[in-house]
């Protein structure tokens, strides 16, 4: 988290690149939060289905990252913005 909040502290024009590298940590770390709400479930003897609250945050945390990608993209002017609507809408619906 610490390197996250370091990231975004960042000049624009480095901040995308640093949030890119980090995605891929979050990976992992999306993986060890489903074994914690495994594991957290087996013991507190939850239903199957039961929400999984760490995953859900990283997983959430992620999609925020991602979000600030596109809106890195379009500041820096790789892409217009008219095309970043189209994939957000696109994400939203699918």
């Amino acid at each position: 988290m610490y390197d996250v909040l370091h990231a975004l502290c960042l000049a624009p024009s480095r901040q995308k690149s640093r949030i890119e590298s980090l995605l891929g940590e979050w990976g992992g770390l999306q993986a060890e939060a489903a074994g914690v709400d495994a594991a957290f479930a087996a013991v507190a003897e939850l239903p199957p289905g039961t929400l999984q609250f760490v995953t859900e945050w990283v997983t959430m945390e992620c999609f925020g990252l991602m979000g600030r990608i596109v809106e890195l993209g379009v500041r820096t002017e790789l892409f217009a913005a008219d095309e970043a609507e189209v994939g957000c809408k696109a994400e939203v619906q699918g």
